[in-house]
């Protein structure tokens, strides 16, 4: 949203997309607004006064726009969906994690069950106490209800899951504090590959966006917008 002062663009303040409503087009051009949030109060801001930066949607060329975001929403969901799982398996929930049936007891309640649950807790309890051979008379019978998160392998697919973003926006694994297979070359080559991968395109389209909508508002005064450089000069040369 535009600031102006005299009718000339001084300035711009940013409007989330969510919070706004798009012009309709079946009215005059001179005549459309965007519908916006602004601190919690809903403006008419003139199309004049709005630069609407979108990447196009082939499906929807006059809509709001489609982001990388918007193909990753499978994985994104599927590892907010995982995170969930791992929190909620830390509370009880319907099912115990495995059912134990010993012939001669005659109840859950009963004394022998009892000792029983005692001695597995006396001997087997704690993490010194793991791995311990567990010995009792009568014929036991035993099902394991769930599935540990080893045989699920969760950790390899969050993993998976936060690489793939991660390539997808073209960020090197240092960039983002990884350095499980980093050495000196890779983290100084981690700098360049984000500059010429994923700020100088960014860059790009700003610069570009704002040279054919936002410099023909300044009048008659020509400007040619430039940034400098996001890559690092090569520390060799």
């Amino acid at each position: 949203m535009l600031e102006r002062v005299a009718g000339i663009p001084v300035g711009f303040w940013p409007v989330p997309p969510s919070l706004t409503r798009l012009p309709a087009l079946d009215v005059p051009r001179e005549q459309r607004t965007f519908t916006a949030a602004v601190g919690g109060v809903m403006r008419e801001i003139p199309a004049a006064d709005v630069i609407h930066l979108r990447n196009l949607d082939p499906e929807d060329p006059l809509g709001r726009g489609v982001g990388p975001a918007f193909a990753l929403g499978d994985e994104l969901d599927t590892d907010e969906f995982v995170a969930r799982f791992l929190r909620a398996s830390f509370w009880n929930n319907i099912l115990p994690p495995a059912i134990a049936s010993i012939e001669g007891l005659t109840g859950a309640n009963s004394a022998g069950a009892k000792a029983f649950k005692e001695s597995l807790s006396r001997e087997h309890q704690g993490p010194d106490k793991a791995g311990k051979l567990l010995l009792t008379s009568g014929r036991v019978t035993f099902a394991r209800l769930n599935t540990s998160f080893r045989d699920m392998q969760l950790v390899e697919l969050r993993r998976f899951l936060m690489d793939f973003v991660r390539m997808t926006f073209r960020v090197p694994p240092e960039i983002v504090g990884d350095i499980s297979s980093s050495n000196k070359a890779t983290a100084f080559a981690a700098r360049e590959n984000l500059a010429e991968q994923a700020t100088l395109p960014h860059m790009e389209l700003l610069r570009t966006e704002y040279q054919l909508r936002l410099v023909p508002l300044l009048g008659e005064h020509e400007a040619i917008l430039d940034y400098d450089g996001p890559v690092p000069a090569d520390r060799e040369h």
